[in-house]
């Protein structure tokens, strides 16, 4: 059975030397610019990672898939995720990123002698920043029509995220060592506080970015739960040729 050990000793001021990004939205994370060409006010022109990389060039960013590829064709250095957990990704892209070795680094307090003493042994290094956003399930859900399609509900089904969805819960509980953001106005207030603090995040930016990550885990959740509330046996068995072992009378 699981011991509760109270962390009753925490830093205000957090060094950022390990970061994981996996965003379906990249603006901000190597340009200042969004997707529809604005300026992100407050951020460098080279965005958040190479902000990271000029005040710590020795900061490591660990990325899956698109991500990884956009930091690395922008000249950084960055460590693939299969690389980093040793572990590789399912060829559907199902599973990237969900490896004990990523979350205890954002879950395990740096003053608890057992979460040190396990991440020493298992030589797990903090992760002090998440950068993640999710997939865009309602855009997914508009543009898939059950009545029309009838591979809609499969599609939709695919565009369930959950790799980023599960970094961003999982780092909203570990704020007191990580600091995540699931919005570029968090990717500005971590900018200041890394020039102001010369590479570190303060307690007071981590709760507010803390906050926008559980407002948008909330209602991300919501829209699938919404969807899924009003599906029906027949819209799903539309969307798949053959149904094996079918049960009688179920329709």
């Amino acid at each position: 059975m699981s011991e509760i050990q109270l962390v009753e000793e925490i830093d205000d001021l957090i060094k950022i030397n390990h970061v994981f990004a996996s965003t379906t939205d990249k603006s901000g994370l190597i340009a200042n610019k969004r997707k529809d060409g604005k300026i992100i006010k407050g951020l460098p022109e080279n965005g958040l990672v190479g902000l990271l990389f000029k005040i710590n060039p020795n900061v490591v960013i660990i990325s899956t898939g698109g991500t990884a590829k956009l930091i690395a064709e922008a000249g950084y250095k960055v460590t693939e995720i299969s690389d980093y957990t040793g572990w590789p990704e399912m060829v559907t892209g199902l599973v990237k990123s969900m490896h004990p070795k990523l979350y205890v680094g954002m879950l395990a307090h740096n003053y608890t002698k057992s979460d040190v003493e396990y991440m020493k042994l298992h030589n797990i290094p903090s992760i002090d920043m998440v950068l993640v956003n999710f997939y865009a399930f309602e855009e997914t859900v508009d543009n898939n029509p059950l009545d029309f399609n009838p591979e809609a509900f499969e599609i939709i089904r695919q565009n369930m995220d959950v790799g980023g969805p599960t970094a961003a819960h999982t780092s909203r509980k570990g704020f007191l060592t990580t600091a995540v953001a699931t919005r570029q106005e968090d990717y500005v207030i971590f900018a200041n506080d890394l020039i102001k603090h010369n590479g570190q995040i303060s307690l007071k930016s981590r709760i507010k970015a803390m906050k926008n990550c559980s407002e948008d885990l909330y209602n991300y959740f919501k829209s699938i739960n919404d969807f899924l509330q009003k599906i029906t046996i027949k819209e799903i068995k539309r969307s798949y040729k053959t149904i094996n072992n079918p049960a009688k009378g179920v329709d």
